[in-house]
């Protein structure tokens, strides 16, 4: 709990504020370009704990521990980790199709062979019209 509570008071002391464009162009855009990176940090078949998902994502984007931290207003998580978890809900299931699996014992994601072959079609960005059609 403590941990939390250092955090949280992190968070408020680095919570910026954005224009409505900035925050609409966000919410528009950035989630989506989440997919590919969030889907290659398992393409090694291993395990990964969401914490490692997380990380992974934000050195392929340059994420500073400040940045991982940014609010948008009275949002309840910070921009980076809610468009990982965007993420990582469109490549668990959310149109049906498994690209990752959650392993609920062990907390882990790892990929699937429709993840595979996904990555193997799309081998550069992944949209969300593509996991739609896929």
């Amino acid at each position: 709990m403590r941990e939390m509570a250092q955090l949280l008071h992190q968070v408020i002391e680095h919570a910026e504020e954005f224009t409505a464009t900035e925050v609409n162009e966000m919410l528009d855009t950035e989630p989506q370009h989440y997919i590919s990176p969030t889907l290659n940090s398992v393409l090694d078949g291993q395990p990964r704990l969401p914490e490692q998902v997380h990380d992974y994502v934000a050195v392929v984007f340059h994420t500073s521990k400040e940045d991982r931290l940014k609010y948008q207003g009275a949002a309840r998580y910070p921009i980076f980790e809610n468009n990982v978890a965007f993420a990582l809900g469109y490549l668990n299931g959310r149109y049906g199709t498994f690209f990752i699996t959650l392993d609920k014992k062990t907390g882990a994601y790892q990929i699937t062979e429709r993840g595979l072959a996904l990555r193997k079609k799309f081998p550069k960005e992944i949209s969300i019209k593509d996991l739609k059609e896929f």
